[in-house]
Protein backbone atom coordinates (compact mmCIF):
# COMPACT_ATOMS: atom_id res chain seq x y z
CA UNK A 1 0.00 0.00 0.00
CA UNK A 2 1.75 3.14 -0.92
CA UNK A 3 1.84 6.27 0.74
CA UNK A 4 0.26 8.37 -1.75
CA UNK A 5 -3.53 8.50 -2.82
CA UNK A 6 -5.16 8.61 -5.99
CA UNK A 7 -7.51 11.16 -6.89
CA UNK A 8 -10.92 8.59 -7.53
CA UNK A 9 -11.80 8.08 -10.65
CA UNK A 10 -15.52 8.70 -10.59
CA UNK A 11 -15.60 11.29 -7.83
CA UNK A 12 -13.03 13.86 -7.86
CA UNK A 13 -14.26 14.63 -4.25
CA UNK A 14 -12.79 11.07 -2.56
CA UNK A 15 -9.10 9.17 -2.75
CA UNK A 16 -7.92 5.98 -3.28
CA UNK A 17 -4.72 4.36 -1.76
CA UNK A 18 -2.18 3.15 -4.41
CA UNK A 19 -1.73 -0.71 -4.28
CA UNK A 20 1.51 -0.80 -5.87
CA UNK A 21 3.34 -4.30 -6.79
CA UNK A 22 7.18 -4.75 -6.47
CA UNK A 23 9.06 -6.01 -9.27
CA UNK A 24 6.18 -7.41 -11.27
CA UNK A 25 6.21 -5.26 -14.46
CA UNK A 26 3.12 -4.20 -15.87
CA UNK A 27 1.57 -4.81 -12.40
CA UNK A 28 -0.36 -1.65 -10.61
CA UNK A 29 -2.55 1.67 -10.57
CA UNK A 30 -4.67 1.05 -13.50
CA UNK A 31 -3.79 4.62 -16.20
CA UNK A 32 -7.18 6.30 -15.74
CA UNK A 33 -8.93 9.66 -16.83
CA UNK A 34 -10.81 11.02 -14.01
CA UNK A 35 -13.73 13.21 -13.99
CA UNK A 36 -12.03 16.25 -14.17
CA UNK A 37 -9.78 14.91 -16.47
CA UNK A 38 -6.47 14.38 -14.95
CA UNK A 39 -4.27 11.33 -15.72
CA UNK A 40 -3.94 9.07 -12.19
CA UNK A 41 -2.14 5.23 -12.39
CA UNK A 42 0.67 3.85 -14.09
CA UNK A 43 -0.39 0.81 -16.76
CA UNK A 44 -3.17 0.26 -19.31
CA UNK A 45 -4.54 -3.46 -19.61
CA UNK A 46 -3.06 -5.38 -21.95
CA UNK A 47 -5.91 -4.79 -24.19
CA UNK A 48 -6.74 -1.52 -23.67
CA UNK A 49 -7.15 1.06 -26.50
CA UNK A 50 -6.18 4.62 -25.18
CA UNK A 51 -6.85 6.52 -28.14
CA UNK A 52 -10.27 5.37 -27.20
CA UNK A 53 -9.87 5.60 -23.88
CA UNK A 54 -9.20 9.57 -24.51
CA UNK A 55 -12.20 10.01 -27.26
CA UNK A 56 -14.75 8.43 -24.81
CA UNK A 57 -13.65 11.32 -21.89
CA UNK A 58 -13.70 14.03 -24.51
CA UNK A 59 -17.39 12.24 -25.39
CA UNK A 60 -18.45 12.22 -21.89
CA UNK A 61 -16.63 15.67 -20.16
CA UNK A 62 -16.09 17.96 -23.40
CA UNK A 63 -17.90 21.28 -22.51
CA UNK A 64 -18.87 20.78 -18.68
CA UNK A 65 -16.88 22.03 -15.27
CA UNK A 66 -16.00 20.30 -11.90
CA UNK A 67 -17.53 21.29 -8.64
CA UNK A 68 -14.94 24.29 -8.41
CA UNK A 69 -15.82 25.73 -11.87
CA UNK A 70 -12.73 24.52 -13.86
CA UNK A 71 -13.67 22.91 -17.44
CA UNK A 72 -12.82 19.22 -16.72
CA UNK A 73 -12.00 18.77 -20.68
CA UNK A 74 -9.23 21.29 -21.67
CA UNK A 75 -6.94 21.36 -24.45
CA UNK A 76 -4.02 20.80 -22.08
CA UNK A 77 -5.42 18.28 -20.17
CA UNK A 78 -6.44 16.29 -23.42
CA UNK A 79 -2.86 16.74 -24.88
CA UNK A 80 -1.48 15.35 -21.28
CA UNK A 81 -3.95 11.73 -21.21
CA UNK A 82 -2.86 11.49 -25.50
CA UNK A 83 0.66 11.70 -23.85
CA UNK A 84 0.81 9.56 -21.32
CA UNK A 85 -1.46 6.92 -22.96
CA UNK A 86 0.94 6.93 -26.19
CA UNK A 87 -1.32 7.56 -28.31
CA UNK A 88 -1.71 10.51 -31.17
CA UNK A 89 -4.68 13.17 -31.76
CA UNK A 90 -5.15 12.01 -34.95
CA UNK A 91 -5.89 8.35 -33.57
CA UNK A 92 -8.07 10.05 -30.89
CA UNK A 93 -10.11 11.71 -33.54
CA UNK A 94 -10.57 8.77 -35.58
CA UNK A 95 -12.37 6.80 -32.23
CA UNK A 96 -14.42 10.05 -31.50
CA UNK A 97 -15.38 9.52 -34.82
CA UNK A 98 -16.47 5.73 -34.42
CA UNK A 99 -19.07 7.54 -31.38
CA UNK A 100 -21.59 9.38 -34.24
CA UNK A 101 -24.38 7.08 -33.22
CA UNK A 102 -24.67 8.30 -29.66
CA UNK A 103 -27.08 11.28 -28.46
CA UNK A 104 -25.56 14.29 -28.49
CA UNK A 105 -22.84 13.71 -30.97
CA UNK A 106 -23.74 16.73 -33.59
CA UNK A 107 -23.04 19.35 -30.80
CA UNK A 108 -19.98 17.58 -29.37
CA UNK A 109 -18.11 17.05 -32.36
CA UNK A 110 -16.72 20.66 -33.01
CA UNK A 111 -15.75 21.37 -29.36
CA UNK A 112 -14.32 18.34 -28.87
CA UNK A 113 -12.00 18.39 -32.04
CA UNK A 114 -10.68 22.00 -30.51
CA UNK A 115 -9.15 19.95 -27.84
CA UNK A 116 -8.01 16.80 -29.53
CA UNK A 117 -6.12 19.26 -31.82
CA UNK A 118 -5.38 21.95 -29.57
CA UNK A 119 -6.77 24.18 -31.66
CA UNK A 120 -7.48 27.86 -31.06
CA UNK A 121 -10.61 30.16 -31.74
CA UNK A 122 -11.21 30.31 -35.32
CA UNK A 123 -11.56 34.07 -34.46
CA UNK A 124 -10.51 36.84 -31.72
CA UNK A 125 -13.25 38.83 -30.17
CA UNK A 126 -10.98 41.96 -30.96
CA UNK A 127 -10.64 40.86 -34.63
CA UNK A 128 -13.84 42.20 -37.09
CA UNK A 129 -16.47 40.13 -37.89
CA UNK A 130 -16.76 38.61 -41.03
CA UNK A 131 -18.76 39.46 -43.64
CA UNK A 132 -21.98 36.88 -43.97
CA UNK A 133 -21.24 37.33 -47.30
CA UNK A 134 -17.63 35.91 -47.34
CA UNK A 135 -18.10 32.68 -46.19
CA UNK A 136 -14.80 31.39 -45.54
CA UNK A 137 -14.25 27.30 -44.45
CA UNK A 138 -12.05 26.43 -41.65
CA UNK A 139 -8.91 24.81 -42.78
CA UNK A 140 -9.34 22.27 -39.91
CA UNK A 141 -12.94 21.48 -41.39
CA UNK A 142 -13.32 18.40 -44.30
CA UNK A 143 -13.08 19.55 -47.99
CA UNK A 144 -16.81 20.01 -49.46
CA UNK A 145 -18.45 19.54 -52.36
CA UNK A 146 -22.03 20.95 -53.05
CA UNK A 147 -23.31 19.67 -56.83
CA UNK A 148 -25.97 17.54 -58.07
CA UNK A 149 -26.27 13.53 -58.15
CA UNK A 150 -27.95 12.05 -60.82
CA UNK A 151 -30.18 8.70 -60.73
CA UNK A 152 -31.00 6.53 -63.15
CA UNK A 153 -34.45 4.58 -62.50
CA UNK A 154 -34.15 2.05 -65.15
CA UNK A 155 -37.09 -0.43 -64.49
CA UNK A 156 -38.61 2.07 -61.61
CA UNK A 157 -39.64 4.62 -64.31
CA UNK A 158 -43.06 4.76 -63.40
CA UNK A 159 -45.42 7.37 -62.88
CA UNK A 160 -45.37 6.33 -58.61
CA UNK A 161 -43.08 8.01 -56.13
CA UNK A 162 -39.50 6.87 -55.69
CA UNK A 163 -37.79 7.82 -52.55
CA UNK A 164 -34.34 7.89 -51.01
CA UNK A 165 -32.55 7.69 -47.93
CA UNK A 166 -29.08 9.22 -47.57
CA UNK A 167 -26.72 9.65 -44.54
CA UNK A 168 -23.70 10.50 -43.08
CA UNK A 169 -21.85 8.08 -41.11
CA UNK A 170 -19.44 10.32 -39.92
CA UNK A 171 -21.46 12.70 -38.38
CA UNK A 172 -24.44 11.12 -37.69
CA UNK A 173 -26.16 13.82 -39.85
CA UNK A 174 -29.04 13.29 -42.52
CA UNK A 175 -28.28 14.55 -46.03
CA UNK A 176 -31.28 16.66 -48.10
CA UNK A 177 -31.61 19.36 -50.42
CA UNK A 178 -32.37 21.81 -48.07
CA UNK A 179 -28.46 21.27 -46.32
CA UNK A 180 -27.40 19.05 -43.32
CA UNK A 181 -29.97 18.04 -40.46
CA UNK A 182 -29.88 16.67 -37.52
CA UNK A 183 -31.84 13.55 -37.03
CA UNK A 184 -31.65 9.50 -37.04
CA UNK A 185 -29.25 7.23 -38.37
CA UNK A 186 -31.42 6.58 -41.39
CA UNK A 187 -32.34 10.07 -42.09
CA UNK A 188 -35.83 11.48 -43.03
CA UNK A 189 -37.09 10.18 -46.15
CA UNK A 190 -37.32 12.58 -49.30
CA UNK A 191 -39.55 12.33 -52.00
CA UNK A 192 -37.58 12.51 -55.12
CA UNK A 193 -40.92 12.85 -57.59
CA UNK A 194 -41.69 11.23 -60.65
CA UNK A 195 -38.19 10.85 -62.97
CA UNK A 196 -37.77 12.34 -66.24
CA UNK A 197 -36.89 10.09 -68.94
CA UNK A 198 -35.25 7.43 -66.28
CA UNK A 199 -33.31 10.24 -64.88
CA UNK A 200 -33.54 12.28 -61.68
CA UNK A 201 -31.06 13.99 -59.16
CA UNK A 202 -30.60 15.51 -55.97
CA UNK A 203 -28.30 18.99 -54.62
CA UNK A 204 -26.21 17.75 -52.06
CA UNK A 205 -23.10 18.92 -50.13
CA UNK A 206 -20.34 15.86 -49.53
CA UNK A 207 -17.02 16.26 -47.63
CA UNK A 208 -14.02 14.54 -48.19
CA UNK A 209 -13.55 11.74 -45.61
CA UNK A 210 -17.08 11.25 -44.48
CA UNK A 211 -18.55 7.72 -44.60
CA UNK A 212 -21.58 9.35 -46.20
CA UNK A 213 -24.21 6.16 -47.59
CA UNK A 214 -27.46 6.34 -50.35
CA UNK A 215 -30.25 3.95 -50.53
CA UNK A 216 -33.17 4.56 -53.13
CA UNK A 217 -36.43 2.51 -52.61
CA UNK A 218 -39.80 2.20 -55.06
CA UNK A 219 -42.21 2.67 -53.23
CA UNK A 220 -44.53 0.90 -55.34
CA UNK A 221 -42.77 -2.31 -55.29
CA UNK A 222 -41.19 -1.98 -52.19
CA UNK A 223 -37.10 -2.77 -54.04
CA UNK A 224 -34.17 -0.66 -52.77
CA UNK A 225 -30.72 -0.79 -53.35
CA UNK A 226 -27.56 -2.14 -51.56
CA UNK A 227 -26.17 0.82 -49.32
CA UNK A 228 -23.75 2.93 -52.12
CA UNK A 229 -20.77 4.32 -50.85
CA UNK A 230 -20.86 8.16 -51.88
CA UNK A 231 -17.89 10.39 -51.85
CA UNK A 232 -17.45 14.03 -54.04
CA UNK A 233 -16.24 12.21 -57.02
CA UNK A 234 -19.93 11.06 -57.32
CA UNK A 235 -20.76 15.27 -58.26
CA UNK A 236 -22.41 15.85 -61.53
CA UNK A 237 -22.48 11.67 -61.90
CA UNK A 238 -24.97 9.10 -62.48
CA UNK A 239 -26.10 6.12 -60.47
CA UNK A 240 -27.58 3.00 -62.53
CA UNK A 241 -29.12 0.50 -61.58
CA UNK A 242 -27.80 -2.69 -62.31
CA UNK A 243 -29.07 -5.64 -63.66
CA UNK A 244 -27.39 -7.77 -60.77
CA UNK A 245 -28.98 -8.17 -57.72
CA UNK A 246 -27.34 -8.38 -53.93
CA UNK A 247 -28.04 -10.44 -51.38
CA UNK A 248 -29.02 -7.89 -48.56
CA UNK A 249 -26.59 -8.26 -45.43
CA UNK A 250 -28.92 -8.88 -42.83
CA UNK A 251 -31.32 -11.12 -44.16
CA UNK A 252 -30.57 -13.66 -46.74
CA UNK A 253 -33.77 -14.27 -47.84
CA UNK A 254 -33.91 -11.15 -49.11
CA UNK A 255 -32.21 -9.13 -52.35
CA UNK A 256 -31.20 -5.51 -52.73
CA UNK A 257 -30.19 -3.92 -56.51
CA UNK A 258 -27.06 -2.44 -56.89
CA UNK A 259 -26.54 1.32 -57.99
CA UNK A 260 -23.54 1.86 -60.03
CA UNK A 261 -21.93 5.02 -60.65
CA UNK A 262 -20.29 6.04 -64.02
CA UNK A 263 -16.64 7.07 -63.54
CA UNK A 264 -16.97 8.19 -59.90
CA UNK A 265 -14.07 6.22 -58.17
CA UNK A 266 -15.14 4.70 -55.00
CA UNK A 267 -18.54 5.00 -55.47
CA UNK A 268 -21.31 1.96 -55.54
CA UNK A 269 -21.93 -1.06 -53.67
CA UNK A 270 -20.65 -0.96 -50.29
CA UNK A 271 -18.04 -4.02 -49.34
CA UNK A 272 -19.94 -6.15 -46.69
CA UNK A 273 -20.21 -9.17 -45.14
CA UNK A 274 -23.29 -10.89 -45.35
CA UNK A 275 -25.11 -12.45 -42.03
CA UNK A 276 -24.28 -15.50 -43.49
CA UNK A 277 -20.82 -14.71 -44.36
CA UNK A 278 -20.99 -14.39 -48.06
CA UNK A 279 -19.01 -11.24 -49.26
CA UNK A 280 -20.83 -8.60 -51.25
CA UNK A 281 -20.14 -4.95 -52.90
CA UNK A 282 -16.79 -3.20 -53.96
CA UNK A 283 -16.15 -0.15 -52.29
CA UNK A 284 -15.42 0.22 -48.79
CA UNK A 285 -16.46 3.60 -46.70
CA UNK A 286 -13.28 6.03 -46.47
CA UNK A 287 -13.40 5.32 -42.97
CA UNK A 288 -14.07 1.68 -42.72
CA UNK A 289 -12.24 -0.70 -40.30
CA UNK A 290 -12.08 -3.62 -42.27
CA UNK A 291 -10.14 -5.69 -39.80
CA UNK A 292 -12.85 -4.54 -36.67
CA UNK A 293 -15.70 -5.54 -39.31
CA UNK A 294 -14.36 -8.92 -40.00
CA UNK A 295 -13.61 -9.66 -36.02
CA UNK A 296 -17.35 -8.30 -35.40
CA UNK A 297 -18.83 -10.71 -37.73
CA UNK A 298 -16.45 -14.00 -36.45
CA UNK A 299 -17.95 -13.37 -32.89
CA UNK A 300 -21.38 -12.54 -33.88
CA UNK A 301 -21.93 -15.69 -36.18
CA UNK A 302 -19.00 -18.28 -35.28
CA UNK A 303 -20.99 -21.56 -34.62
CA UNK A 304 -24.56 -20.11 -36.70
CA UNK A 305 -25.86 -21.89 -39.40
CA UNK A 306 -28.44 -20.12 -41.80
CA UNK A 307 -31.59 -21.51 -42.82
CA UNK A 308 -30.37 -23.99 -45.03
CA UNK A 309 -28.25 -25.54 -41.95
CA UNK A 310 -25.09 -24.39 -43.72
CA UNK A 311 -22.31 -22.56 -41.42
CA UNK A 312 -22.08 -18.93 -41.93
CA UNK A 313 -18.69 -18.97 -40.30
CA UNK A 314 -17.06 -21.46 -41.51
CA UNK A 315 -13.29 -21.39 -42.32
CA UNK A 316 -13.27 -21.58 -45.71
CA UNK A 317 -15.68 -18.40 -45.88
CA UNK A 318 -13.36 -16.54 -42.97
CA UNK A 319 -10.64 -17.28 -45.87
CA UNK A 320 -11.90 -15.90 -48.45
CA UNK A 321 -13.40 -12.54 -46.33
CA UNK A 322 -9.30 -11.84 -45.59
CA UNK A 323 -8.76 -11.99 -49.03
CA UNK A 324 -11.32 -9.94 -49.81
CA UNK A 325 -10.67 -6.92 -47.42
CA UNK A 326 -7.18 -7.39 -47.54
CA UNK A 327 -6.52 -8.10 -44.04
CA UNK A 328 -4.61 -10.61 -42.06
CA UNK A 329 -5.51 -13.49 -39.54
CA UNK A 330 -3.18 -12.04 -36.89
CA UNK A 331 -4.72 -8.58 -37.39
CA UNK A 332 -8.40 -9.78 -36.92
CA UNK A 333 -7.54 -12.28 -34.07
CA UNK A 334 -5.71 -8.82 -31.95
CA UNK A 335 -8.70 -7.18 -32.67
CA UNK A 336 -11.11 -10.29 -31.50
CA UNK A 337 -9.51 -10.11 -28.29
CA UNK A 338 -9.81 -6.72 -27.40
CA UNK A 339 -13.76 -7.94 -27.17
CA UNK A 340 -12.82 -9.35 -23.89
CA UNK A 341 -14.29 -8.18 -20.72
CA UNK A 342 -16.46 -5.40 -23.11
CA UNK A 343 -20.00 -4.90 -21.95
CA UNK A 344 -22.40 -7.50 -23.62
CA UNK A 345 -19.75 -9.96 -24.84
CA UNK A 346 -20.09 -12.05 -21.38
CA UNK A 347 -19.99 -15.13 -24.03
CA UNK A 348 -16.40 -14.62 -25.08
CA UNK A 349 -14.97 -17.28 -23.71
CA UNK A 350 -17.20 -19.86 -25.27
CA UNK A 351 -16.61 -18.45 -28.29
CA UNK A 352 -12.73 -18.00 -28.42
CA UNK A 353 -11.75 -21.37 -29.74
CA UNK A 354 -14.23 -21.53 -32.28
CA UNK A 355 -13.37 -18.10 -33.65
CA UNK A 356 -9.11 -18.76 -33.31
CA UNK A 357 -10.10 -22.32 -35.38
CA UNK A 358 -12.07 -20.27 -37.96
CA UNK A 359 -9.22 -18.04 -38.43
CA UNK A 360 -6.00 -20.31 -38.08
CA UNK A 361 -7.65 -23.27 -39.61
CA UNK A 362 -5.66 -27.14 -39.09
CA UNK A 363 -4.64 -28.09 -42.16
CA UNK A 364 -6.27 -31.76 -42.31
CA UNK A 365 -3.76 -34.68 -44.21
CA UNK A 366 -5.09 -35.60 -46.77
CA UNK A 367 -5.59 -39.57 -45.91
CA UNK A 368 -7.90 -42.34 -46.93
CA UNK A 369 -10.17 -43.09 -44.01
CA UNK A 370 -9.87 -46.42 -42.17
CA UNK A 371 -6.33 -46.56 -43.97
CA UNK A 372 -4.11 -46.58 -40.67
CA UNK A 373 -1.02 -48.12 -41.83
CA UNK A 374 -0.72 -46.54 -44.75
CA UNK A 375 -0.64 -49.64 -47.40
CA UNK A 376 -3.76 -48.30 -49.52
CA UNK A 377 -6.67 -50.02 -48.06
CA UNK A 378 -9.23 -50.86 -45.31
CA UNK A 379 -8.79 -54.32 -43.15
CA UNK A 380 -8.59 -55.88 -39.82
CA UNK A 381 -4.82 -54.70 -39.65
CA UNK A 382 -5.76 -51.22 -39.57
CA UNK A 383 -8.20 -52.50 -36.80
CA UNK A 384 -5.10 -53.87 -34.61
CA UNK A 385 -2.95 -50.39 -35.26
CA UNK A 386 -6.04 -48.51 -33.41
CA UNK A 387 -6.19 -51.07 -30.73
CA UNK A 388 -2.58 -50.88 -30.09
CA UNK A 389 -3.15 -47.36 -29.96
CA UNK A 390 -5.52 -47.48 -27.62
CA UNK A 391 -3.80 -49.90 -25.11
CA UNK A 392 -0.48 -47.04 -25.54
CA UNK A 393 1.16 -50.02 -27.18
CA UNK A 394 1.66 -48.25 -30.84
CA UNK A 395 2.06 -44.31 -31.44
CA UNK A 396 0.01 -42.88 -34.63
CA UNK A 397 1.01 -39.43 -36.12
CA UNK A 398 -1.15 -36.39 -37.47
CA UNK A 399 -1.94 -38.15 -40.77
CA UNK A 400 -2.68 -41.75 -39.02
CA UNK A 401 -4.85 -40.31 -35.93
CA UNK A 402 -7.06 -38.38 -39.29
CA UNK A 403 -7.46 -42.14 -40.77
CA UNK A 404 -8.12 -43.69 -37.65
CA UNK A 405 -11.63 -41.81 -36.78
CA UNK A 406 -13.72 -43.08 -38.94
CA UNK A 407 -16.87 -42.49 -36.60
CA UNK A 408 -16.07 -38.77 -37.47
CA UNK A 409 -16.16 -38.10 -33.16
CA UNK A 410 -13.10 -36.43 -33.27
CA UNK A 411 -10.89 -39.02 -31.26
CA UNK A 412 -9.45 -42.15 -31.73
CA UNK A 413 -11.06 -45.20 -29.62
CA UNK A 414 -12.30 -48.95 -30.13
CA UNK A 415 -14.97 -47.79 -31.41
CA UNK A 416 -13.15 -47.02 -34.70
CA UNK A 417 -11.13 -50.28 -34.70
CA UNK A 418 -14.94 -51.98 -34.46
CA UNK A 419 -16.39 -50.01 -37.53
CA UNK A 420 -12.72 -51.26 -39.29
CA UNK A 421 -13.28 -54.82 -38.38
CA UNK A 422 -17.04 -54.67 -39.53
CA UNK A 423 -16.00 -53.14 -43.08
CA UNK A 424 -13.35 -55.41 -43.20
CA UNK A 425 -16.20 -58.36 -43.35
CA UNK A 426 -18.72 -56.50 -45.31
CA UNK A 427 -21.12 -55.95 -41.97
CA UNK A 428 -20.42 -52.23 -41.64
CA UNK A 429 -19.61 -49.27 -44.38
CA UNK A 430 -17.23 -46.24 -42.84
CA UNK A 431 -19.58 -43.04 -43.61
CA UNK A 432 -18.55 -41.30 -46.85
CA UNK A 433 -20.10 -38.06 -45.76
CA UNK A 434 -17.06 -38.40 -42.73
CA UNK A 435 -14.20 -40.00 -45.31
CA UNK A 436 -14.87 -37.89 -48.65
CA UNK A 437 -14.24 -41.57 -50.36
CA UNK A 438 -16.16 -44.22 -51.52
CA UNK A 439 -14.58 -46.12 -49.13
Amino acid sequence: MADERIENPVDSEKTDIAAVFDGVEGCGPQLTITSTGNVVGQYSAPSANGAATVAQFVFDRVGTVDKSGVECCTVEKVATAIEKFGTTADDVWAEFQKLADKEGYAEKADPAKAVIFGEEPAQSPDEPVQSPDEPVQSPDEPESVTGTIFFDMGAWNHDDKICFYIWDATTGLNATNKGWQEGNFWGSKKILGTPVEGKDGIEITLYEGHDTFVIFHDQTTNEQTFNCVLTPAAIGKTAHMADEHIENPEDSEKTCIAAIFDDAEGCGPQLTITSTGNVVGQYMAPNANPVKDIAEFIYKRVGTVDKTGVECCSAEKVAAILKAFDASADDVWAEFEKFEGQEGREDYAEKKDPSHDVLFPTEKPDVMLGDVDGDGKVSAKDALVIQRYTIKLAKLDDAQLAAADVDGDGKVSGKDALVILRYSINLAKIPPEKSGSAA
